[in-house]
């Protein structure tokens, strides 16, 4: 997979603030996988801050939607 002149610069970025140890890789994440889910299910700031290494597209959900979509999911799967 050739990487765009966009990708090899944000990965170029990200080795940078890598060697300075600015944050630690918890998981890496691939489509499908989901985070802020503790922020939303204990009402509480978010825990970690998200890096993307390449292009991404997100989707945004509020409180609301999540407590009438997700939050039963969630409880079945724990």
């Amino acid at each position: 997979m050739d990487l765009t002149k966009e990708e090899k610069l944000n990965l170029e970025l990200i080795e940078s603030y890598t060697r300075y140890k600015w944050w630690v890789d918890v998981k890496v994440m691939k489509a499908g996988d989901s985070f802020g889910e503790l922020a939303l299910k204990n009402d509480a700031p978010r825990a970690a801050t998200i890096h993307c290494r390449t292009k991404c597209f997100l989707a945004v959900i509020n409180r609301q939607d999540y407590d009438k979509f997700l939050k039963r999911m969630h409880h079945k799967q724990l």
